[in-house]
This record gives structure tokens, C-alpha cells and sequence, in this order.
């Protein structure tokens, strides 16, 4: 997820108000070893909008999820491939289309720059629109956020989260796994 949010960092600055933090410019940085507790890192801002492109606020995003250092024993795996890959984070208020037509998300979807593969997550169930919408579409995918997982997150170039899906997997990354 850090890597998302640091190749679309310029999806968090705007021109309206006041500027948020960058968010990920100086940061002091915890070594890859080290233990780490909550608050440690720095939370980033994300702008929120929606298929329409109006503006919708800000989000901060919780920076002991979306900015955790990268772990050394596994870049050496994915350093060419994510390379390669310029993936863009979008943060949504809701994923609510008008219709179930297909020309709706075709229309919304071009207006992404540089998009070819984008994987839209929704904090609890599909809009059944949104599943109508995009199912003869082979480079839309839609997830809720429970279903999240860094395979469908790799296969995109661009991902689209609400603010609920953003919140929900943020939750779930603060609950400890008790085995």
C-alpha cells in the first residue's frame, strides 16, 4: 500500500485551501528491523472525489498502514516488476452510478489519466449498478474490501477505494491476529 500512495503522491496535493503536508517527503524512517508501535509513522492525505471528478474533501490516511517501511528481505523480489508498474491510488466518497450502463463506467473510466486496468473497492456490498456496469468490462474489477488482497491490488494499475474500504482495511490492519 506505501508503494501505492508514494507513486501517486501527486494525487494528494491540491490547488483549493490549504495545502496538506507532503506526506511523504522528509519522514523520519524507522530501520527496517526495528520494532515499531502505532504512531510512529506519519499519516498521508489523500485527496477524495468521485467518478465526476468533483472534489469531495480529504482523508488521512493512517500512516501505520499506508507508510510502513519496506521490508529489505523482500524488495529484492519485486523491485523491476513494481518498477514497471505506475499504479495510482484514488480515494472515492462512494462508487454510486446512475445506471447499470456499461457506457457510463467506459465514459468514467477514460477519464482517468493513463489508466488500462482499474480495481474498484467498496467498503461493504457491490452497488448492484456498479456490478452490472462493469461486468463486460475485462479491465474494471470490483471488490469489497473484505475480498482485498495484494494479488487483485498488482494486477491493476489503478485502485480505486472509497472512503468506507479505506476505513474498514485500515481497521482490520489495527486488529491483531490471535492464533
Amino acid at each position: 500500500m506505501r508503494a501505492l500512495a508514494r507513486r501517486s503522491a501527486s494525487l494528494f496535493h491540491t490547488t483549493a485551501g490549504p495545502a496538506p503536508r507532503a506526506p511523504l517527503a522528509a519522514q523520519h524512517r524507522l530501520p527496517a528491523t526495528g520494532c515499531r508501535s502505532e504512531g510512529q509513522y506519519e499519516d498521508m492525505v489523500a485527496r477524495v472525489t468521485n467518478f465526476h471528478n468533483e472534489d469531495k474533501g480529504h482523508m488521512v490516511l493512517d500512516g501505520d498502514v499506508f507508510d510502513v517501511p519496506i521490508r529489505k528481505d523482500i524488495v529484492h523480489r519485486v523491485v523491476r516488476w513494481q518498477l514497471a508498474k505506475r499504479q495510482q491510488l484514488l480515494v472515492f466518497e462512494d462508487l454510486q452510478v446512475p445506471s447499470h450502463k456499461t457506457k457510463n463506467i467506459v465514459n468514467y473510466i477514460s477519464q482517468m489519466d493513463g489508466t488500462k486496468k482499474v480495481l474498484l473497492v467498496d467498503g461493504g456490498d457491490i452497488d448492484k449498478n456498479l456490478k452490472l456496469a462493469t461486468q463486460n468490462l475485462h479491465y474494471v474489477n470490483v471488490l469489497p474490501s473484505l475480498g482485498l488482497n495484494v494479488y487483485s491490488i498488482l494486477q491493476h494499475d489503478t485502485l480505486v477505494m472509497t472512503r468506507d474500504a479505506v476505513n474498514r482495511i485500515v481497521d482490520r490492519m489495527h486488529t491483531p491476529i490471535n492464533r
